[in-house]
């Protein structure tokens, strides 16, 4: 094995350089097509959105103006909060990894060099940070004790409170009892039938169910059993197979989700599902803060490799009236 000079894999970016390292990538990749994404964000920001207008047409008169109709502007807050990322990893340990990774992409495995080293690393917290991200987007909670989603509110705590205090249409899935033949397409029927007039305005490609994985399997073994293969039921994804949808409204599992109900609200076959608009869900964060930093570097008294970074992060919505939950 060729010495590896260790030197070679310090270094600090800050501010926008530190964001576009590590950031970019995972804001602004197709994965986070589920959120909106707003990259300016310092500490808070008023979201302001129009409501929609309705009977504006009146008789034209010659001369004055007689306004018929109002826009109403719906406002709120979007704040992000300070995120630390602080991770160690074994020399010899990356080492290898190295040699797997430049066997795998079929590279000389003797031409190791220290920028390998960094490359790998910056991946590895990339995923890790974009795993995480995930999780807070729809557990974070504020209120918790667990250290791991305290750090910001997510998208279900917004909606308990949301259904708690009667502002979305809510559906009760029974929760903690698995789910039997017929109810997948039952969840969904409800949901459908319990949208606002707001969003029952928007078309069938601009809405999206999005459900645990329960769900998805039930609904998908429902049309199975009912041999339901209308283009309604079905979709094109991008690996040639097909998707489901229900009523031409995209419907889409979000496979962690019973994984981290269980962890974080103790159910056990946690029947979740949202019925939203595909721009309805908002992140936060700040690409150009100078606070930004990312910083990867070998230490030698614990002879292993540390990466540091720091950035900010927020979730919230735009409109109540586009929501329709089921838990």
């Amino acid at each position: 094995m060729p010495t590896v000079n260790r030197k070679e894999i310090e270094f600090t970016l800050q501010g926008a350089e530190a964001a576009k390292a590590i950031l970019k990538p995972i804001f602004f990749d197709d994965s986070a097509e589920l959120f909106e994404v707003m990259p300016m964000v310092t500490s808070e920001q008023k979201m302001a959105y129009a409501s929609v207008m309705r009977d504006v047409i009146q008789r034209a008169i010659s001369c004055g103006m007689r306004p018929q109709g109002e826009i109403d502007i719906y406002e709120r807050t979007i704040s992000t909060d300070n995120m630390g990322v602080y991770v160690n990893q074994c020399f010899d340990e990356a080492l290898n990894t190295a040699y797997t990774s430049l066997y795998k992409q079929g590279k000389d495995i003797t031409d190791l060099t220290g920028t390998v080293f960094s490359e790998i690393l910056i991946t590895r917290v990339q995923e890790a940070i974009k795993k995480h991200i995930e999780k807070l987007a729809f557990f974070g909670d504020k209120a918790s004790a667990d250290a791991s989603i305290n750090l910001v509110d997510g998208v279900w705590t917004y909606l308990f409170d949301l259904v708690a205090n009667n502002l979305v249409p809510y559906v009760d899935s029974n929760s903690g009892s698995p789910l039997v033949a017929g109810d997948g397409i039952d969840l969904l029927t409800a949901m459908y039938e319990e949208q606002r007039n707001e969003l029952k305005a928007l078309a069938p490609g601009e809405k999206i169910f999005l459900v645990s994985g329960n769900v998805f399997h039930q609904y998908e073994k429902d049309l199975r059993e009912g041999s339901i293969n209308s283009s309604a039921y079905t979709m094109n994804v991008q690996d040639g197979g097909l998707g489901v949808k229900f009523q031409n409204i995209e419907v889409r599992p979000m496979w962690d989700w019973e994984q981290y109900a269980a962890q974080y609200l103790g159910v056990q076959n946690s029947n979740l599902a949202v019925l939203t608009s595909k721009d309805n869900l908002v992140i936060a964060t700040d690409v150009e803060n100078q606070d930004n930093n990312l910083e990867v570097w070998y230490d030698r008294d614990s002879e292993l490799n540390k990466v540091r970074s720091r950035f900010r992060l927020g979730f919230n919505y735009k409109l109540e009236e586009f929501f329709v939950a089921a838990f």
